[in-house]
């Protein structure tokens, strides 16, 4: 099915649209015995009709075809589903697919180590997120790869950074890991921030961390950043960083109550495709 092809027809800017006001009501041929008339059909009845099948014919990815009399019949009869990608692989787009809706993370940072007293690590970054809406063509096959999480940072020493997310096209970048300190550390390292996404119309950089501080129980480790729409930063702690949450979560940094301490590992990163 496609739009009207007609003498007296005109382009959308100009076509007539629904009233904005009265009460929806039904049709009727009319009771000529009772004095009640036929319903006349005014022509945005007609256009609204075309543009909501059509639009469903479309949002399949399908083109319209006004030869086409079995259009709107397909675009119902597609399949809907989902699936979770967590490690890295291929995926074929399934029979009867046309678009493909796919929501990534990068791996979340690891959490900087505590060296001793008077230190504390900071927490991870987290891993990138990003969304786009693919046409595709069923059977294609699309390279995929899920971002591993960043390892724990040991005493004293920095977190690994969370590993890239990509599918086709599209990217979410891995936190970095976040910064760790010796004994008797004053100064802790940058916060460089969370990774970066690409190619999608949506991307959204991970949530770096704040610095770790001291306070009345001793050394804080700061907490690790959260991952939009995804998953949260390891909480501050004074011992052991806390590990962060799935997907892109990155992980706390370590605190300092008299021992060396390690950082919290981040969360790996996921992809969701949708159809």
């Amino acid at each position: 099915m496609d739009l009207l092809i007609a003498s007296n027809s005109v382009v959308q800017a100009s076509a007539d649209t629904s009233p904005t006001s009265g009460t929806p009501q039904w049709a009727t041929d009319g009771n000529p015995a009772t004095g009640v008339p036929a319903t006349t059909f005014p022509a945005y009845i007609f256009n609204a009709v075309m543009a909501e099948i059509t639009q469903a014919i479309k949002d399949a990815g399908i083109t319209p075809d006004g030869t086409d009399w079995t259009q709107l019949s397909r675009a119902m009869s597609m399949k809907r589903g989902g699936v979770p990608l967590t490690s890295s692989g291929s995926f074929t787009v399934p029979a009867g697919v046309y678009k493909v809706r796919v929501s990534m993370w990068g791996g979340g940072g690891g959490g900087g180590g505590a060296g001793g007293t008077a230190s504390s690590g900071c927490g991870g970054q987290a891993g990138a997120f990003c969304y786009d809406e693919l046409s595709v063509t069923p059977g294609t096959v699309i390279n995929y790869a899920v971002g591993a999480a960043g390892i724990a940072g040991v005493a004293g020493a920095y977190g690994s950074p969370g590993g890239t997310t990509a599918f086709g096209s599209l990217s979410a970048g891995g936190g970095y890991g976040g910064p760790g300190t010796s004994a008797g550390g004053a100064t802790w390292g940058s916060n460089p921030g969370g990774g970066i996404a690409s190619g999608g119309s949506l991307n959204v950089t991970g949530q770096g961390s704040a610095n770790a501080f001291q306070n009345s129980s001793g050394y804080m480790g700061s907490m690790g950043g959260s991952a939009s729409m995804g998953g949260s930063g390891g909480f501050q702690s004074v011992s052991t960083g806390a590990t962060g949450v799935f997907p892109g979560g990155a992980g706390g940094g370590a605190g300092c109550n008299g021992t060396t301490n390690a950082g919290g590992g981040g969360a790996a990163g996921l992809i969701f495709v949708e159809w």
